[in-house]
């Protein structure tokens, strides 16, 4: 699973000019969603309050949810 959250930092997208309505974009969220739910419930909640929110702030919710991504890392090596 490591190697999956790894994979979606390395493809996340750029938030500053990310397109909101992209269809790979919905795709990556979606597929965040579901790793870190597989891994890490207490970072799957915080996920969810981030994409809930995301379109109100594309850049900041972004940048949120990668930094979830590298916690779940973090504490898979643990």
């Amino acid at each position: 699973m490591s190697s999956q959250i790894e994979a979606l930092l390395r493809t996340a997208p750029d938030w500053r000019r990310v397109d909101a309505s992209s269809p790979v974009l919905h795709a990556w969220l979606k597929h965040v969603d579901k790793a870190v739910r597989e891994v890490d419930p207490s970072e799957a909640r915080v996920v969810q309050i981030h994409l809930q929110f995301f379109r109100g702030d594309i850049v900041t919710h972004g940048e949120e949810i990668c930094e979830c991504l590298r916690r779940v890392k973090r504490k898979r090596r643990v």
